[in-house]
C-alpha cells in the first residue's frame, strides 16, 4: 500500500508529491483524471514543427521566492525573458500595466511612489465615500485625464468590467483606488522553460518512490484509487476542485 495518495499533477500536486518522496522517503501514488501529468500548465511538442503547445493556454513561470527559485530550477532552466505590455492612447503609446512610469507620462510629471500615491489618494476622494465595483465607477468622468482611459482590458476582460480595489503603486493604498493585475511585472524571476513545460513537470514526477496513474478518476467509485476506497486509508492531499469532494453538497 502507497504512503500517500496525491489527487491531481500540476504543479502543487507533483511538488508534494517529489517532497514527499525525495525528503522523507515516502511511497507516493499521483493520480491523475486527464491522460497527462502537469494539469493546466501541460505543454505537448508539435511533431510537424516540434513547436511546444501550451493546450490550456501559455504560462509564464513567476516567483520573488528564492527558495522556489532554488527549487524549480533543480528541474529545468528558463529563458531570459521580459515582459512588456504596451497600449495605444490618442496616439501615444503607455506601458502597461499601470506603473509609475504609466501615471508620470500620461500625466506629464516627475512623480515618486510618496507623490503618486497621494494623486491616487486625490482621486479615491472623488469618490465620496462611494464604492466602485469596477473601473467605469471607478473613474473620473469629468476630466480627459482619467487614468482608466488608458488600459483597454485586463487579461482579457473589458476594463469597464474589470476590478476596483488596489493600486500597482504602493502596498498599502487607499480604499477606491485602480486595480490592475501587474504582480508579473513585479517579480524579479520569470519565463517560460526552455525545454518546456512537459519535460520539467515529468523531471519532477521521475523518482522512484513516485507512481503516476493518468486516466484514473479519483472521484469516480468502484476502483482502487477511488475516493470511497482510499480516503481514511491513507494520508491524501487532494488538488482538484473543492466542491466536487464534497459531491457539490453547497450546490454547483
Amino acid at each position: 500500500m502507497t504512503d500517500l495518495v496525491v489527487v491531481g499533477s500540476g504543479l502543487f500536486g507533483l511538488t508534494v508529491a517529489e517532497q514527499a518522496a525525495a525528503r522523507w522517503g515516502a511511497d507516493v501514488t499521483v493520480v491523475e483524471r486527464r491522460d497527462h501529468i502537469g494539469g493546466n500548465a501541460h505543454s505537448e511538442t508539435e511533431p510537424s514543427t516540434g513547436i511546444e503547445v501550451h493546450r490550456y493556454g501559455s504560462h509564464i513561470f513567476h516567483t520573488s521566492n528564492q527558495r522556489v527559485w532554488d527549487y524549480v530550477t533543480r528541474f529545468t532552466r528558463f529563458n531570459d525573458y521580459t515582459h512588456r505590455v504596451q497600449t495605444v492612447h490618442r496616439g501615444e503609446v503607455y506601458p502597461m500595466p499601470i506603473t509609475l512610469a504609466t501615471i508620470n507620462q500620461f500625466f506629464r510629471a516627475a512623480h515618486g511612489p510618496d507623490s503618486a500615491r497621494e494623486l491616487i489618494r486625490e482621486q479615491a476622494a472623488e469618490m465620496q465615500g462611494r464604492s466602485p465595483q469596477n473601473l467605469t465607477s471607478r473613474s473620473r468622468p469629468h476630466r480627459s485625464t482619467s487614468v482608466r482611459s488608458l488600459h483597454p482590458g485586463v487579461h482579457g476582460q473589458a476594463v469597464a468590467d474589470g476590478p476596483a480595489g488596489s493600486s500597482c503603486v504602493g502596498d498599502s493604498p487607499p480604499a477606491g483606488a485602480l486595480h490592475l493585475r501587474c504582480a508579473i511585472l513585479q517579480r524579479p524571476v520569470r519565463g517560460p522553460a526552455t525545454d518546456g513545460y512537459a519535460a520539467w513537470l515529468s523531471r519532477m514526477a521521475d523518482h522512484p518512490r513516485i507512481t503516476v496513474r493518468t486516466e484514473t478518476d479519483f472521484l469516480a467509485p468502484g476502483h482502487a484509487l477511488s475516493k470511497d476506497a482510499v480516503v481514511g486509508q491513507v494520508p491524501v492531499v487532494y488538488t482538484g476542485p473543492i466542491d466536487a469532494y464534497f459531491d457539490f453538497e453547497a450546490g454547483s
